[in-house]
């Protein structure tokens, strides 16, 4: 198909733009299928990434790219499998270097922000592209852009619109009425993350009975609100033990001396140390144990929340089923935060007292049983729209194997 003298005006304007991603060095294609979608933005990417999983589990003998305008839009947490890139400048040489390195052999487009340039070729080399997740603020143009985006639209197989408001708007764009279909949203999701099972049952034996929280991925500036809150919360159950994970592991030691200087019993997982009858406090400064500890712990308090650190994954506890509680800055997470406040399944919390009454309060396994269920409520939402693209993903692979 060829281009459109609105898409042919629009890559003359933007052929002096910048081509810092052109030297970039690229890790090799890897071999066989690969599965290429983009994400506009880092809440896009963590939509994609339960995506991922879930197609991995339909077809592990393929290979994904995700790709993000910027660098730090990338997740923190890089998936096994997953290739990584920043979307190429809009220019003929740029995009022809970027599709001729990975060579798709099919194309998620998430929501919209098209980039005309780069759908264009995608189309040109006979890639299948679909725009799944697609919302009207994604497609806010102007009246000149429009007869550019109804020929964009054309090199679309299938639209998964968000609602029936944003099909009607992609509609009125020029998107073909019958490729479209309203899905409802693709939720940010996450995978339950894994332990040594042998652990988490020796664990379980030591801790039985006793009542325990958790505070994850503590940064300093909350760790003495943390603590207080603790001292405070002991006094209505004398043998509550804290299990507290330090965003940064290597801190433990140092982290382990200065708690107790202020008079708490602690034990050091780093050292092979287990948490005894008179540990108050246990720091588990081994990384990457988050699955135990949430798994093990009822209630977690979710850490860089009462910092300026904006917050961590509030689904990773609430896919096993830990009630929540979080400070007021979580804006790392902020849609995710969002459905689970609306459900019941986070707590707020914006200091030592209110975390210390907020912990009291669930040691009562029925009010945490409550909002655990809840979390995983929230947890489930979107399981049809994944559903429904991965059957599209996967009958089209079927047929690219088969040509």
């Amino acid at each position: 198909m060829g281009q459109s003298l609105g898409l042919a005006l629009y890559l003359a304007l933007r052929g002096g733009g910048s081509s810092a991603q052109t030297d970039m060095v690229r890790p090799d294609r890897p071999s066989g299928l690969l599965v290429w979608l983009h994400a506009p933005s880092a809440t896009a990417v963590r939509r994609l990434n339960s995506l991922i999983h879930r197609i991995q589990e339909e077809r592990p003998d393929v290979s994904f790219l995700l790709t993000v305008p910027a660098p730090e839009m990338l997740p923190e947490r890089h998936i096994e499998g997953v290739f990584y890139d920043v979307t190429p400048n809009e220019t003929l040489p740029d995009i022809a270097r970027f599709l001729d390195h990975w060579q798709p052999d099919l194309c998620l487009w998430s929501e919209g922000y098209f980039l005309p340039g780069l759908i264009s070729s995608v189309d040109e080399q006979r890639i299948p592209l679909f725009l799944i997740n697609a919302e009207a603020e994604g497609f806010q143009v102007s009246p000149l852009e429009r007869g550019m985006y109804r020929s964009l639209f054309d090199r679309i197989r299938r639209v998964f619109a968000v609602s029936e408001a944003d099909a009607d708007h992609l509609r009125r764009l020029g998107a073909p009425r019958w490729r479209i279909e309203v899905s409802g949203a693709l939720q940010e999701s996450t995978i339950a993350l894994p332990c040594n099972e042998n652990e988490r049952d020796t664990l379980a034996g030591l801790l039985a009975g006793r009542p325990t929280w958790l505070a994850a991925q503590t940064e300093p500036a909350e760790e003495n609100s943390v603590l207080e809150a603790h001292r405070l919360a002991s006094r209505a159950a004398h043998r509550l033990l804290l299990i507290l994970v330090p965003a940064d592991p290597s801190r433990g030691p140092g982290l382990a001396k200065t708690i107790a200087s202020q008079g708490f019993k602690v034990n050091l997982r780093s050292l092979d140390e287990e948490p005894d009858e008179d540990t108050q406090i246990y720091i588990a400064d081994i990384g990457d144990e988050m699955g135990l500890w949430y798994r093990l712990c009822p209630t977690t308090y979710m850490g860089r929340s009462m910092s300026n650190g904006g917050g961590c994954d509030p689904l990773e506890p609430a896919a096993l089923g830990s009630a929540i509680l979080a400070g007021p800055n979580t804006r790392n997470y902020f849609d995710s935060y969002t459905r689970l406040i609306e459900a019941g399944a986070v707590r707020r919390v914006r200091d030592t007292a209110t975390l210390a009454r907020a912990v009291e309060a669930l040691m009562l396994p029925e009010t945490t049983a409550v909002m655990a269920h809840a979390a995983w409520d929230v947890c489930t939402q979107g399981a049809e729209v994944l559903d429904r693209v991965i059957a599209l993903v996967t009958d089209t692979l079927d047929t690219l194997e088969a040509a």
